[in-house]
């Protein structure tokens, strides 16, 4: 697709190859303009109040959440389709920001409250 190739195809969410890196998405937003990759990541955290990786790391998480609550995927599955190499390193940025294991915040969404 062009000078874009990170995205595979723009149909839904999970078509969407995110880079690795904030280097990669530095070279990949800064792609046509002509500045430095430390410019645009200060203005991408001026604006957005997140860093590039940040926001990339947000957008994972906001997956692994959406998969953990609407299938029965298993971790070892989900890891990879929210852009982590490996389970552990998926589970331990989950519990980081969510404050649970991804099993222990799918068993407690699974408890229905008593309100």
């Amino acid at each position: 697709m062009g000078n874009f190739p990170y995205i595979v195809s723009s149909d839904n969410y999970n078509s969407f190859v995110l880079p690795a890196s904030v280097t990669d998405t530095s070279a990949f937003a800064t792609a046509n303009i002509p500045t430095t990759g430390a410019y645009m990541i200060e203005s991408f955290r001026r604006i957005l109040g997140l860093t590039p990786k940040q926001l990339i790391m947000r957008f994972r998480v906001e997956e692994a959440l959406r998969l953990l609550e609407t299938t029965d995927r298993p971790l070892s599955e989900i890891a990879p389709l929210c852009g982590y190499y490996d389970q552990s390193a998926f589970t331990r940025h989950f519990r980081r920001v969510v404050g649970f294991g991804p099993a222990g915040w799918r068993d407690h969404r699974a408890v229905p409250s008593n309100e």
